[in-house]
């Protein structure tokens, strides 16, 4: 299962922090977290001076998808849930923290440090597994059993032509299918 974008609504966190942190400074414009079409918000966000997605405040006032909360936990009585992200040293160690605090069901999670530049999840193995992810690029490059793409359509994701479900109820419908 992925973190941003799946799971979490990292768009709209991104956005409310630059606000708190930018919204004083010159050429500042209200950024709309619903109309970006980039996934790293720097059209978006063109001010931003330094990585949003490690700020304390972007973890403080990060929200679950909606319906995700109650789903995950009731999904993690009957699977096996790893949460499996990419991010950057300070980000994935905030996640972990994250989700331990927010999400204490999860007993498993995968951080792929972004550093490395590891730029997929292609070097985690998901063989007899279900992956769930806002990106494209991750199902594609994935070797896990079902692949779902979950939300709305983007740049990062309109190439997509297997399963998707848009908001999650529509997931928790389709992980039903495969419970064992």
């Amino acid at each position: 299962m992925d973190f941003d974008g799946t799971l979490v609504n990292s768009r709209k966190s991104y956005c409310d922090t630059y606000a708190q942190l930018y919204a004083n400074c010159e050429n500042y414009e209200h950024p709309n977290w619903r109309e970006t079409q980039e996934w790293n918000l720097e059209l978006t966000c063109p001010l931003a001076k330094e990585d949003l997605f490690c700020h304390d405040l972007f973890f403080w006032g990060l929200e679950f998808m909606n319906g995700a909360k109650s789903k995950i936990e009731s999904l993690s009585t009957q699977f096996d849930i790893i949460i499996c992200s990419i991010g950057y040293y300070d980000n994935i160690s905030k996640k972990s923290q994250w989700i331990k605090h927010k999400l204490p069901v999860i007993k498993k999670s995968i951080f792929i440090n972004h550093g490395n530049n590891h730029l997929d999840k292609s070097i985690i193995n998901m063989q007899n597994s279900i992956m769930v992810d806002d990106v494209s690029k991750n199902l594609h490059s994935s070797n896990a059993d079902i692949k779902i793409c979950f939300g709305d359509e983007f740049v990062w994701n309109r190439d997509w032509e297997g399963i998707r479900c848009y908001n999650w109820s529509e997931l928790y419908k389709e992980l039903m299918k495969y419970n064992r």
